[in-house]
């Protein structure tokens, strides 16, 4: 029986991840880290996370398996009680570090001192653990956009191959990486890169309309519409979120990955050109479409006089996508994923081709009103994510 601690437990991918551990029997006990607020203790913030991810009849079983943990992980020691620190050190078995700041368009400042500063601690964490002889292993979720701008095809081995960056937070966890990487010759550690998620390829469920969203909403909104900002030829690795939860929940119970980084990506020549993610849109949805006009353009002709043609809205949706501009635009490593994807055959698991889901990401848009409304409760798209990850039990050797 396993006893695992996990930071960024209620973001998106963290309670996908959280929902499959309640579900299996060799976790005894899941430490989740939250922040507690004047408003809410951690308690009730753990009590509102279990009605989110699982069924009313088996919260008093999961609220007895999750046992929340207050502190913040860019605080010294994680801002822990003497009394909780002292438990996790000699009883965790391990670790999981999901929590970041997911906001590209974040100060550099601000990206490294919670990518960076908190890794930094969490791995202080799991040194003192290792040192108590429980510790197994340390399992870190960061980006395969740690690659940076660079042409060359990126291999889970590399790491720094003196890339630039789009964005603060591919740098961040860039950094972030390699403290990872310089802790992993004294702990047992896999790292997990994850390239865009985007929603569950059953059901289509996101919990935020961002990253590759963002040019579909500029079809979508009900403002007078000119362009889409990009390259229509760019081509976009993209994988739905209930993939990267099952790789990362069969991988971190595989000693065979520890000591390796994995690429959960679709992988070379399985990205999807920008026209055929907005032409599916427009067929989908039955909105009308729009030329592509390069980024550069775009910026400069809103600063001409041209701008008084165009809504002020129209302004606010291009400033919220100008940290994703770079990957509409085709200026992102390739990466190579071969490696992962032999692993995670053996456990039936595979990244599924864009054609396979996109019904399903364009319907839930359209039911859920681009996430002003949702026709079940939220608990349900994570049912259907646990059986489907317990049929892939059923079929692992």
């Amino acid at each position: 029986m396993q006893k695992i601690f996990i930071t960024g437990g209620s973001g998106f991918i963290g309670k996908l991840i959280v929902a499959r551990l309640i579900d299996d029997p060799q976790y005894e006990t899941i430490y989740l880290l939250l922040r507690p607020s004047h408003r809410r203790s951690v308690a009730e913030r753990r009590d509102e996370l279990l009605r989110t991810i699982v069924p009313p009849e088996l919260v008093p079983l999961a609220a007895g398996k999750i046992k929340a943990v207050s502190g913040d992980f860019v605080l010294p020691e994680l801002g822990l009680s003497a009394d909780d620190r002292s438990e996790l050190v000699h009883s965790v078995d391990q670790i999981l570090h999901l929590g970041a700041i997911t906001d590209f368009g974040s100060p550099i400042e601000t990206a490294r001192k919670i990518n960076v500063g908190g890794t930094e601690k969490v791995l202080a964490l799991a040194t003192a653990c290792s040192k108590e002889g429980r510790l197994k292993r340390f399992d870190y979720v960061s980006t395969a956009y740690v690659a940076g701008m660079h042409k060359r095809e990126a291999t889970e081995q590399d790491l720094d191959r003196g890339q630039t960056f789009a964005n603060p937070y591919e740098q961040s966890k860039f950094e972030a990486e390699l403290l990872v990487r310089e802790y992993g010759t004294r702990l047992p550690a896999a790292v997990y890169r994850p390239s865009i998620v985007i929603g569950d390829s059953c059901t289509g469920y996101v919990s935020s309309f961002s990253m590759l969203y963002w040019p579909l909403k500029i079809l979508a909104d009900g403002i007078p519409r000119y362009f889409i900002p990009g390259s229509g030829g760019a081509r976009v690795d993209i994988v739905p979120s209930d993939f990267v939860a099952d790789a990362i929940v069969a991988l971190m119970q595989d000693d065979e990955s520890l000591g390796k980084t994995f690429h959960l990506t679709a992988g070379r020549g399985n990205e999807v050109q920008m026209r055929t993610i907005i032409g599916d849109a427009c067929t989908t949805l039955n909105l009308k479409k729009l030329p592509f006009l390069p980024i550069w353009l775009a910026n400069y002709l809103l600063q001409t006089p041209l701008r008084h043609m165009v809504p002020r809205k129209y302004f606010g949706i291009m400033k919220l996508g100008m940290p994703y501009t770079s990957y509409f635009e085709g200026k992102s490593a390739p990466f190579n994923s071969e490696h992962s994807a032999a692993m995670l055959a053996r456990f039936g698991i595979s990244a599924p081709p864009w054609g396979a889901y996109k019904e399903q990401i364009f319907r839930y848009c359209r039911e859920s009103s681009w996430g002003k409304a949702r026709i079940l409760p939220e608990y349900e798209y994570y049912r259907a994510a646990i059986l489907k990850s317990r049929r892939l039990k059923e079929k692992c050797p």
